[in-house]
């Protein structure tokens, strides 16, 4: 019996040890430097290892390892390109001329030693191309090249870091005219790559608001449209204009021998077409004279860079009809209409008959700007102020106008109310007769009185080199502008456009 009992206790104390065993936490881990109760959270490897790799890279090569390579002409466009792809890589990338020994990765602009060739590319034509580690960017024009840098750069995104070569490569050709002029974003702007527009400057409300400040931000008006870029009077040009930002462009209507109203400053087709090398030729005819020439032979005729005369290049741009000019800028910018009369000294074109059916058929009521024209202020500017009338009954807001010169900012005011006109006026001061600076001091009394009680619209562009002063510039400018001169007509659209950009903000409205 004892030894029954004693074996019975001996079995109760072995279960005791077992369920107390049971009842303790199992430890398997044998370091104690990594036992997470005695030790703080640390992430896992595994963890770690998942962090997204931010490098941008172009294959398996950071992009901060590529070489910008230039041919001739082009240093400063790889540099400035060198530059904008620390933004998007977070160092700029190094720099050299074709000359130099090749790179194992490249961005090359323009470089024949690296197998660039622009044959077969039209003016705005362009390619980024690939081809053993480079990338080739070559234009048919210097201005094409330097538009696909831009676009370059807008093939990376903010988002994604790793590219293919087949992503950032990419070509260009001029889509047909009437592509672009239905939708302005389809042609590739000669300027993109040194300008970005602000949001602000591309709303027409805004500038409707400032024209109707007097003493509001400078405004910009581009002589026949942007002609740095691009030719004169050039619905390219009126493109150029919208897309930078621009306030009013300036165009010369004139009409064909059919009736057809283009645009063109002067009477005759030399200095600003191709007509040398094409009259009288495949039928066209001799005649400089845009009036002996119907719309379909002007159609084979190609427009001048620029200013066009000799030497200017040829473009593959036409000259533009005024029903396509308003189309282009309804509801983008204000449009001043210059008058051009005919031999007998009549006007070309008259408001009802001719621009009010534009007017309509663009719903681009208020683009054009009523002048100190005499089909505008003729009776006491009885038709302007009917007009007014109109264009407000049919969208809400009155047509805006300019006043005639006046001497006395108060007088101005008191014909203005009296009519129910805008606070604008023309001031005349042709600079290619005289200096701004003596201008500014000879009229400071009239300029003082204007100042803040109109707005004030001036032709600034210098035609004279006797007057060197004049030159066109963001300094010369801003002191017309703080002299009270606050709407400026300039055959510098882009550093005006720029100017604004930098030195200015939306009006409120």
């Amino acid at each position: 019996m004892k030894k029954l009992t004693a074996l019975l206790l001996a079995l109760i104390m072995l279960m005791g040890a077992f369920t107390a065993c049971a009842n303790e936490p199992a430890n398997t881990n044998t370091n104690p430097v990594t036992n997470p109760a005695t030790e703080p959270e640390t992430e896992p490897e595994s963890e770690a290892a998942t962090e997204p790799d931010t490098t941008v890279r172009i294959g398996r090569t950071p992009l901060s390892e590529y070489v910008v390579v230039y041919g001739e002409g082009y240093e400063e466009t790889a540099k400035e390109l060198a530059a904008r792809f620390e933004a998007i890589c977070g160092s700029a990338l190094a720099v050299k001329p074709e000359s130099e020994a090749k790179s194992e990765h490249e961005i090359a602009i323009f470089a024949p030693a690296r197998g660039a060739s622009a044959e077969g590319l039209g003016m705005d034509d362009f390619k980024i191309t690939k081809k053993d580690g480079t990338l080739n960017i070559v234009g048919g024009s210097v201005y094409a090249t330097d538009t696909a840098c831009a676009k370059l750069l807008d093939l990376f995104s903010a988002e994604k870091y790793a590219y293919e070569l087949s992503d950032v490569t990419v070509s260009y050709t001029l889509p047909d005219r009437q592509e672009y002029i239905n939708d302005l974003s389809k042609l590739a702007l000669h300027w993109e790559f040194y300008f970005e527009t602000p949001e602000w400057m591309l709303d027409f409300d805004e500038k409707y608001a400032a024209f109707n400040d007097p003493d509001g931000r400078l405004m910009s008006c581009h002589h026949r449209g942007e002609m740095v870029y691009y030719p004169e009077n050039s619905i390219e040009g009126l493109i150029s204009a919208v897309m930078m930002g621009a306030d009013m462009v300036e165009i010369d209507p004139r009409v064909t021998k059919d009736g057809v109203f283009v645009l063109l400053h002067d009477a005759t087709l030399s200095r600003t077409t191709d007509f040398a090398e094409k009259a009288g030729k495949n039928g066209l005819p001799e005649s400089p004279n845009l009036a002996d020439w119907t719309y379909d032979q002007l159609m084979q005729l190609n427009l001048k860079m620029g200013q066009g005369g000799d030497g200017a290049a040829v473009t593959p741009y036409k000259i533009p009809t005024l029903d396509e000019a308003i189309k282009i800028c309804a509801n983008n910018l204000f449009v001043r209409l210059d008058v051009k009369e005919d031999a007998n000294g009549k006007i070309f074109w008259e408001f009802d008959r001719d621009i009010w059916p534009l007017l309509e058929k663009h719903k681009a009521y208020t683009t054009v700007i009523c002048t100190w024209h005499s089909a505008f202020v003729s009776s006491g500017y009885k038709f302007t102020r009917e007009l007014r009338e109109r264009t407000e009954k049919v969208c809400g807001k009155p047509i805006l106008n300019f006043m005639k010169n006046a001497s006395d900012g108060k007088m101005l005011t008191r014909e203005i109310t009296s009519y129910d006109l805008c606070y604008a006026m023309r001031l005349t001061c042709n600079f290619s007769n005289y200096s701004y600076k003596t201008f500014l001091q000879t009229q400071a009394k009239q300029l003082s009185s204007c100042k803040g009680t109109v707005r004030v619209y001036a032709d600034v562009h210098n035609t004279n080199p006797a007057y060197p002063e004049n030159c066109e510039s963001p300094e010369f400018f801003m002191e017309l502008y703080e002299a009270g001169i606050n709407l400026q007509l300039t055959n510098h659209g882009f550093m005006m456009c720029k100017l604004i950009a930098e030195k200015f903000s939306a009006t409120e409205y």
